[in-house]
């Protein structure tokens, strides 16, 4: 049985760029067991998550769709033409947004229903919440109540 220190010197080599020869030589070099080394090899390698920072400013780019008037950075700057998941979110990103602002001026308009659109604007934060979460995760999932309406607005 390898020992800890042998399995996560091999991840760390891997996850560096070195290939399985070389870290196996390296280990040898400094006096590790053959068995041991052997042994380390025969367990599978521990997968890492795509963390990259593609992946990570796809995401960031993503949430923003769901706050507000800063949908517009993703569909303005091009990024929703380019990523199918980011176009997806900004989609379902605008329907909240057109929601809000027309809860604001319904508001301003007609001031008793002023006192119900706080309802609405509470509902209207639970959606964006679920939008981040369903971004975080790397899921396309619509909105409910208003997320079919997002396959209706064209990037």
């Amino acid at each position: 049985m390898p020992t800890q220190e042998i399995t996560n010197y091999i991840n760390e080599a891997r996850k560096s760029g070195l290939s399985d020869q070389e870290i196996r030589e390296n280990l040898l070099r400094t006096g590790w067991p053959e068995n041991e080394v052997s042994g380390a090899f025969e367990i599978p390698a521990t997968p890492t998550p795509p963390n990259d920072q593609a992946t990570e400013g796809k995401t960031l780019v993503s949430i923003l769709a769901y706050i507000g008037i800063f949908v517009l950075i993703p569909y303005f700057s091009g990024d929703a033409k380019k990523d199918e998941f980011i176009k997806f979110h900004t989609q379902q990103g605008i329907v909240l947004f057109i929601i809000e602002v027309g809860l604001f001026i319904i508001s301003a308009i007609i001031p008793i229903i002023g006192i119900f659109s706080i309802f609405f604007a509470f509902g209207l934060l639970i959606l964006s919440i679920l939008g981040i979460v369903n971004v975080a995760k790397g899921q396309k999932k619509d909105l409910p109540l208003v997320g079919r309406y997002g396959k209706k607005i064209r990037i």
